[in-house]
């Protein structure tokens, strides 16, 4: 492992940085612009997909809102773009020797360290000391998330001729 990583795994932060998971990977040299620019396209359509996004508490004053779709295609879009999260996802499943698939008895056994990292990182944005501290852990979803973010940067077509 590289000298980035073992400081990052070592201390958890990197001077200057942003609170974004993705942003302070790359930041740290740990993942490459390529894959940064995969995640956060990941990110854009994973948070279109969200199912927590209708947990958002109604308005205080009690009056209700409706919501204006800007043209028909709106769903039609938003179905398309599930099925090419939930291709992604198994794609990088397929790669992943966690993943364990009903076999596990963990939720993070189910989808696979790689998945999950790409959703939490990627799609949530949140940190890898976030989710833990224990440094050959912190490895383990690092090398996971830089594989997923392989996988989408080839879905995505973000991947450049030259790495």
């Amino acid at each position: 492992m590289e000298k980035g990583a073992t400081d990052f795994i070592a201390t958890g932060t990197v001077a200057g940085q942003a609170r974004d998971g993705l942003e302070i990977l790359r930041s740290a040299g740990l993942i490459r612009s390529v894959q940064s620019a995969a995640g956060l396209l990941y990110r854009r359509d994973y948070e279109r997909l969200d199912p927590e996004r209708s947990l958002t508490p109604p308005p205080l004053d009690g009056r209700r809102r409706k919501a204006v779709r800007c043209d028909v295609g709106w769903t039609e879009r938003g179905r398309r773009r599930g099925l090419f999260i939930r291709d992604l996802e198994g794609v990088i499943q397929r790669r992943d020797p966690t993943f364990q698939g009903a076999l596990g008895w963990r939720p993070i056994d189910r989808v696979g360290v790689a998945v999950w990292m790409l959703r939490e990182v990627a799609g949530k944005g949140r940190s890898l000391r976030a989710l833990s501290s224990d440094p050959p852990t912190l490895r383990r979803m690092l090398k996971g998330l830089r594989m997923a973010l392989d996988c989408s940067s080839v879905a995505y077509g973000t991947v450049s001729g030259r790495r």
